[in-house]
C-alpha cells in the first residue's frame, strides 16, 4: 500500500505534520500501526473487509492518492535474473517465489541505482508467508547479497526492494539455491564453482570432539562482474549446534584455516559467501595436520604440494617457552615465482604469534613472546 502526492496543510500548527495509519483485520482487531504514511507491505491472513484508519496530527490536513497494488511479478530461485524498478519514490517492489523448508536461499542485486543519484539507502528484505521478517540486506552502492538461514516453511515468500523516500531505484536481481555438499576429512580435494551472482556454497563434515582437522581454499579465482573493489569471500565454520565456531576472509590465490581441539562430536557446516557481485572457483581440501616439528629436534624439509598450497606442522609448546623458528634453503618452483610466508601461530591455530617472509629464495628467522600456555601450536 502507498501513498501518491501526498500533501499537509498545517492549518497553524507549529510542528511536522504527519497522520498516523492504523489497518484492521476483518475481525475488528488493529493489525498494523504506523506513525506516518509510509509505504507498506500488506500480507493478508484472512479473507474479508479490512479497514485503513488514517489520522492526521493536530490541526494538520491532508490529500493523497492511497494505492493497493498485488505483487509486481515472480522471481525463480536458480531462474533468470530479473530487473526490478520501483514505481515512483519510495515506493517498494514485491517478487514472490516458491521456497521449500530447510532450503537455504541467496539473493544477489547488481547494477543497483538510484534516480536522482546517489539518493540514500536500497533495501532487500526477504519475508515468509506470513509477512514475517526472514532476512534483509542494505546498499548505498552498486550491489548487494542476502543470505538466508535453512527455511522454516514451505510455501510462498516475498522478495521486497524498497527505494528511497526521495528516489526511485532499479536492481538486478538473482535468486539461486546455495551449493550444498559433503566434504571428507581424508584430504581429497574437491573442486567448487560459485557461478551466480550472489551465491553461496555449504558444506558438511563429520568429527570428534577434541579432532583438529585443517580447511584449505586453494587455487582460488574470483571473477568481478562489474564489482570494482578487490573480490573475497568469507568462510565461517559452524559448529553441529548451530553457533559460530570460526571465521577469515579469502583472497586469491587462497587460504587456510585450523579447525583445533574441536568442541563438540557431529556434523558441522562450512559457509563460502562470495563478496557482492563477485563469483569464484576453488578447490577445497580438509584433513588431519598430520606433520610435527619437535622443538630442539632435527630440520625437516618442507615441500608444499601444490600452488598456493599450506603447509602447517604441529609442536608442543610450554608456558613461559621462548621459540624461535630458522628457514633456510628456500626456493620455488618454478624459480623466482614470489614470496612463501612463515607464521607461528597460537594453540587455536590461528592467533600470529611471528611471521616472516622469503621473496624468491633465501632464508628467514622467527621469535616468539613467552608463550602464553602449554599445549599444541603450529607453524
Amino acid at each position: 500500500m502507498s501513498y501518491g502526492n501526498l500533501t499537509y496543510t498545517s492549518n497553524g500548527y507549529n510542528s511536522t505534520c504527519l497522520a498516523g495509519v492504523t489497518i484492521y483485520k476483518p475481525d475488528g482487531s488493529w493489525w498494523i500501526i504506523s506513525g506516518n504514511l509510509f509505504p507498506t507491505e500488506l500480507y493478508l491472513s484472512a479473507t474479508g473487509t479490512y479497514k485503513i484508519f488514517i489520522d492526521p496530527t493536530n490541526t494538520c490536513t491532508l490529500t493523497t492518492n492511497i494505492t493497493l497494488n498485488p505483487p509486481t511479478g515472480t522471481i525463480t530461485v536458480d531462474g533468470a535474473a530479473v530487473v526490478a524498478t520501483s514505481p515512483s519514490a519510495g515506493q517498494t517492489v514485491i517478487y514472490s517465489f516458491t521456497g521449500t523448508a530447510g532450503q537455504y536461499i541467496s539473493l544477489g542485486a547488481t547494477n543497483v541505482s538510484t534516480t536522482p543519484a546517489n539518493a540514500g539507502v536500497i533495501s532487500f528484505t526477504l519475508l515468509d508467508s506470513r509477512g514475517a521478517y526472514v532476512s534483509n540486506a542494505n546498499t548505498s552502492g552498486t550491489g548487494a547479497t542476502l543470505t538466508t538461514a535453512a527455511l522454516s516453511t514451505t510455501g510462498t515468500y516475498y522478495l521486497v526492494m524498497k527505494s528511497p523516500s526521495s528516489a526511485t531505484a532499479t536492481a538486478t536481481l538473482t535468486l539461486s539455491n546455495d551449493i550444498t555438499g559433503t566434504v571428507t576429512t581424508n584430504g581429497t580435494p574437491l573442486p567448487l564453482t560459485i557461478g551466480r551472482i550472489g551465491q553461496n556454497a555449504r558444506f558438511t563434515f563429520s568429527a570428534t570432539a577434541g579432532e583438529s582437522l585443517e580447511l584449505n581454499l586453494s587455487n582460488v579465482a574470483y571473477v568481478a562482474n562489474g564489482y570494482t573493489s578487490t573480490c573475497s569471500a568469507e568462510v565461517i565454520v559452524y559448529k553441529p549446534d548451530n553457533t559460530f565456531l570460526i571465521w577469515t576472509r579469502v583472497y586469491e590465490p587462497g587460504d587456510a584455516l585450523s579447525l583445533t581441539n574441536l568442541p563438540l562430536t557431529g556434523g558441522y557446516q562450512i559457509l563460502i559467501d562470495p563478496t557482492d557481485s563477485c563469483t569464484m572457483t576453488t578447490n577445497l581440501n580438509l584433513k588431519p595436520p598430520a606433520n610435527t616439528l619437535a622443538t630442539n629436534g632435527v630440520a625437516v624439509v618442507a615441500t608444499n604440494p601444490t600452488p598456493n598450497q599450506t603447509i602447517r606442522y604441529s609442536f608442543v609448546g610450554t608456558a613461559g617457552q621462548y621459540i624461535t623458528l630458522g628457514a633456510t634453503n628456500v626456493s620455488t618452483t618454478p624459480a623466482n615465482a614470489g614470496t612463501v610466508t612463515f607464521r607461528i601461530l597460537g594453540t587455536d591455530g590461528n592467533a600470529v604469534l611471528s611471521s616472516g617472509t622469503v621473496t624468491n629464495s633465501g632464508g628467514t628467522a622467527l621469535n616468539t613472546s613467552p608463550l602464553a600456555t602449554t599445549g599444541i601450536y603450529f607453524v
